[in-house]
């Protein structure tokens, strides 16, 4: 079982591993072919887009300022806005209800769920450091680094398994 799951967080690990471009300030595509490009900061309802600090598949996360509460956190959009389909509207609210029911000391707790403008997003506690992606940058890492940094995930990935929560 802890073996299946290693594996499987290390076909993750090579995914992001993939990733070697920088990120610039974000395009939010709008129906039409018009598109929000522009500088930051910019406001989202309650937050302040500082940077953008990630950005796969489904979502485009920021560095924000949560304007209410003067704190700092990482902010995830669903990256389509207007052109996302139903489907992924409802995969998006999904990760975010099932980010929201887990604790664990290595995952990254949700704040708030939301929508804005209809736009989903969801605010979670802004984790500071490099990405694995950069550490990985240069090449592989040394197996018993690469083993230390595997194991909090497989049992992080694990008690979300337990809890109901796939990744």
């Amino acid at each position: 079982q802890e073996l299946r799951e290693l594996g499987a967080t290390m076909m993750i690990a090579e995914d992001f591993a993939s990733f070697s471009g920088e990120f610039n300030a974000p395009t939010i595509e709008r129906p039409g072919g018009a598109s929000l490009a522009g500088t930051l900061p910019r406001t989202f309802g309650d937050y302040e887009l500082l940077e953008e600090i990630g950005r796969g598949g489904m979502g485009i996360v920021y560095r924000a300022r949560q304007k209410s509460l003067g704190r700092l956190v990482a902010l995830k959009m669903i990256l389509r806005g207007d052109l996302a389909s139903p489907a992924e509207m409802a995969r998006f609210r999904a990760e975010a209800a099932s980010a929201a029911k887990v604790l664990h000391p290595h995952i990254v707790p949700v704040y708030e769920v939301g929508e804005e403008g209809g736009q989903p997003y969801f605010s979670m506690k802004l984790i500071e450091g490099t990405t694995l992606a950069r550490m990985l940058a240069d090449g592989p890492l040394p197996s018993r680094k690469a083993a230390e940094l595997l194991v909090p995930i497989c049992r992080a990935i694990a008690d979300s398994h337990r809890r109901g929560v796939l990744h």
